[in-house]
């Protein structure tokens, strides 16, 4: 169907749709063409909802990207947690080791002066 002489062209029509909803953040029942230009009426409103899925996606995508850097932020702050305790359990493994060997060696010289004694 040709539009009249005074009617946008259907990409006009639909642009001005898109343009209309990313500007008010809405869709319009009404329409700029709603009188002589059904299809510009109808390809504005297309327009409209082009705009509107796209900024649902875009939205989507956002909390999308938002949500994996939270769970990546959570990743990192639990194994730099487990990082943390691990050389804690670590330095006390280390600490209990050293305070054994010198146990040990404190023993063996007790035992040598012990012995030193009874000649």
């Amino acid at each position: 169907m040709s539009h009249s002489w005074d009617c946008p062209s259907t990409y006009e029509a639909r642009r001005r749709g898109e343009r209309d909803y990313e500007n008010r953040g809405y869709a319009s029942h009404r329409t700029p063409y709603d009188d002589d230009c059904r299809e510009a009426r109808d390809a504005y409103i297309r327009g409209q909802r082009n705009a509107e899925y796209d900024a649902h996606r875009a939205e989507d995508e956002r909390r999308e990207r938002e949500a994996a850097q939270r769970r990546a932020a959570d990743q990192r702050a639990m194994e730099e947690q487990w990082q943390h305790e691990q050389w804690e359990r670590d330095e006390e493994m280390e600490r209990e080791y050293e305070a054994a060997i010198e146990a040990e060696y404190a023993a063996a010289m007790d035992a040598e002066m012990n012995a030193g004694e009874g000649i």
